[in-house]
């Protein structure tokens, strides 16, 4: 009896840490955007932002890492999501590590614990189709309707800031190889992007459990199968992946709402009730 408790104890503390981290996360990202101009941290060259950058990516070490921290354009360094950019605010890269999944402190270039600055990966994600970089939702463009360059969020602009998703929880490999641009053949290294490919690519239906859906729908050391979420008002909460909708990560929320990349609509859960219980990878990330 006393054992059961006890692994019940130990995960409601790793939840409790992990919904800490998104709380400070959000403050720092309110913090950035009333430093800038209200508008939230925009990743790439400031001239002509980005919402993604291929690899190669190496760390201060010179090693091969992940792509969530840095990227290098053009033989200059920059931001390759909003995490290093919010960073400053929160002065403890660690925050971007959940207690229980530990995506950040290890990869597989050399052994040993680190952080984010060093792995270059996270646990947390960024939407990036209503906010932060934004998507075309009748899509076209580059990569499923990711604009570039990326046009400014501000979020006081947000109709419903209570309602729009901002940062979530994800899932995926921590080895470099797998990082678009490293050399490897595939993507299960990338998963701080909920972008318009990752839209078209998961979601209920058809959609394998594959590193898409991975990214958060069957995300790997979720809290009782629910992930913490940051709104754009800096609030957070956790929910079961099946409770979230399209609209959420959009911004639209009601009938009047065009139909969405991959002929999604605003009131559609982007995931399954039997996804609630799975995990697309059981390896420790």
């Amino acid at each position: 009896m006393l054992l059961p408790a006890l692994a019940r104890a130990k995960e409601q503390g790793l939840k409790a840490s992990c919904l800490g981290n998104t709380r400070q996360i959000s403050i720092g990202m309110i913090l950035y955007a009333d430093d800038n101009r209200q508008i939230f941290p925009d990743p790439g060259n400031p001239a002509s932002p980005t919402w993604w950058n291929p690899g190669p990516f190496h760390n201060s070490l010179g090693l091969l890492c992940g792509g969530e921290w840095m990227c290098t354009i053009d033989g200059k360094s920059y931001p390759n999501t909003p995490a290093p950019m919010i960073e400053p605010y929160l002065r403890n890269p660690l925050v971007w590590v959940c207690a229980k999944r530990k995506r950040g402190l290890t990869y597989t270039t050399a052994p040993g614990i680190f952080d984010p600055t060093i792995t270059g990966f996270l646990s947390y994600g960024f939407n990036e189709i209503g906010c932060f970089c934004l998507c075309n939702p009748a899509g076209g463009g580059l990569s499923e309707g990711m604009y570039v360059p990326t046009p400014p969020f501000k979020y006081t602009a947000v109709k419903r800031p209570a309602q729009l998703i901002a940062v979530t929880e994800v899932s995926g490999l921590n080895n470099p190889l797998d990082c678009d641009g490293n050399g490897g053949g595939n993507v299960d290294a990338d998963a701080a992007w909920l972008d318009g490919v990752w839209d078209a690519s998961s979601g209920p239906g058809s959609q394998p459990n594959n590193n898409f859906n991975g990214r958060l729908q069957t995300a790997y050391g979720r809290h009782d199968n629910q992930v913490d979420i940051i709104y754009v008002d800096g609030h957070s909460e956790s929910s079961l992946p099946s409770k979230l909708t399209w609209g959420l990560f959009w911004g639209y929320y009601d009938s009047s709402a065009p139909s969405l990349i991959a002929a999604h609509q605003w009131n559609q859960s982007i995931s399954t009730t039997a996804y609630d219980s799975k995990v697309w990878t059981n390896t420790p990330e």
